[in-house]
């Protein structure tokens, strides 16, 4: 049966072990930006899994769709440089936009700095009360 423990120098080695050779594609996460983390051992007090809640920028934009194209890319230029000065200012070190259209999105990720992600994966949402 599975407990959990407090992520020390010992359980970094062997979480070090499992990422090299299975999760290599993605960065290793690191703490600045962790909320909470641990780790999973077995009764052998080997690592099984590691996981970390870690602060997360969301970045929401809507026009109206009434509105002219000149006026909405204005308004959304003010929007973005004021959404990175507060991301920014709390000294986030990643934003994200998620956006349904991939034409919209391309764009905004040509004249924002933004990756294009196209198939990350399943987004899964829980909304905590």
């Amino acid at each position: 049966m599975a407990k959990l423990k407090q992520l020390d120098l010992h359980y970094a080695k062997q979480i070090d072990e499992f990422w090299k050779e299975y999760w290599t594609e993605y960065s290793l996460p690191d703490d600045k930006m962790k909320i909470i983390d641990a780790v999973a051992v077995d009764k052998d007090q080997k690592a099984i899994a590691y996981g970390q809640v870690r602060i997360f920028a969301e970045l929401m934009l809507f026009t109206d769709m009434g509105r002219s194209p000149r006026e909405r890319i204005e308004a959304l230029k003010l929007l973005m440089f004021e959404a990175f000065r507060g991301v920014e200012g709390k000294k986030i070190e990643e934003c994200y936009c998620l956006i349904k259209d991939m034409k919209f999105a391309r764009l905004i990720a040509k004249h924002f700095d933004f990756k294009l992600v196209e198939n990350p994966g399943v987004l899964l949402v829980k909304r905590m009360k």
